[in-house]
């Protein structure tokens, strides 16, 4: 029988961030640092969708240009989830810093899978739970 304690998030160490590796074969070895999606996220990028139906005087984010959702979306990410990167490279073989992954991520939709992937590893970030988070903050 499945313990109820087994469901705990470690929220301390999300908050500071877990390494999760990507699930695409073309960023084999590349991880982000994330905090998972935060209350912070969801309120910022609610408080975006409500001001971008300001605009567009618009009553259903279906509505709304994706572009522009797309955009909110990577903001939100950027401020409120994503620590670092890792295992990326540059044309001159360097490490990709973390602002040059934020501005790639930023350079849409020309970076449309990395977004795609960035969402997905920033949900199995708060999929995981305290153990995993222990174990992957030592990573």
């Amino acid at each position: 029988m499945p313990r109820l304690t087994a469901t705990r998030r470690n929220t301390a160490a999300l908050s500071a961030g877990v390494w999760v590796d990507f699930d695409e074969p073309e960023y084999e070895g590349a991880a982000i640092q994330t905090r998972g999606y935060t209350d912070a996220y969801v309120d910022a990028r609610n408080q975006g969708i409500r001001a971008l139906l300001r605009r567009h005087r618009a009553t259903d984010a279906a509505d709304l240009p994706n572009a522009e959702v797309r955009a909110l979306t990577i903001e939100c990410l950027i401020t409120h989830t994503l620590v670092d990167v890792r295992g990326f490279t540059n044309d001159d073989d360097t490490p990709t810093t973390i602002a040059q992954f934020r501005d790639t991520l930023r350079d849409q939709p020309a970076n449309l899978a990395l977004y795609v992937a960035v969402v997905g590893a920033t949900a199995r970030a708060g999929e995981i739970r305290t153990a995993e988070v222990e174990e992957a903050a030592g990573n």
